[in-house]
């Protein structure tokens, strides 16, 4: 009879108390955090969910403008250190150079900043 009994209280219990997740089990019971943060942590995830569900088209749209721009930024900062080598170069081979065409002194400024001599 008394097997029955706590089967049936553990019953309850599994229906009434949702599962928690692992990191609640791991931050909450085994290293000691504040009970008061649990609740603020999870109304957090519940809003943040529903904030995603309503707002889906609008992330998704952002997201590809992020990506497009990040994915230039390493383009852009390659072209602006060239430019910026190839002036300090033009710069510097003004006065020792005898060049004075602006495209062969440009061409040896590029050449000298790809490596070259």
């Amino acid at each position: 009879m008394a097997s029955i009994t706590q089967k049936n209280s553990s019953e309850r219990k599994t229906k009434r108390d949702p599962q928690l997740p692992w990191w609640v089990e791991l931050l909450f019971v085994q290293v000691g955090l504040p009970d008061k943060w649990l609740s603020k942590i999870l109304k957090a995830k519940r809003d943040t969910k529903a904030y995603i569900s309503e707002n889906q088209a609008q992330i998704i749209y952002g997201s590809v403008v992020l990506i497009f721009f990040l994915s230039l930024l390493p383009v852009t900062t390659y072209y602006y250190r060239i430019n910026k080598c190839v002036e300090w170069t033009i710069d510097n081979n003004k006065e020792s150079t005898t060049v004075s065409d602006k495209l062969l002194l440009n061409a040896i400024a590029n050449n000298y900043c790809n490596g070259g001599s």
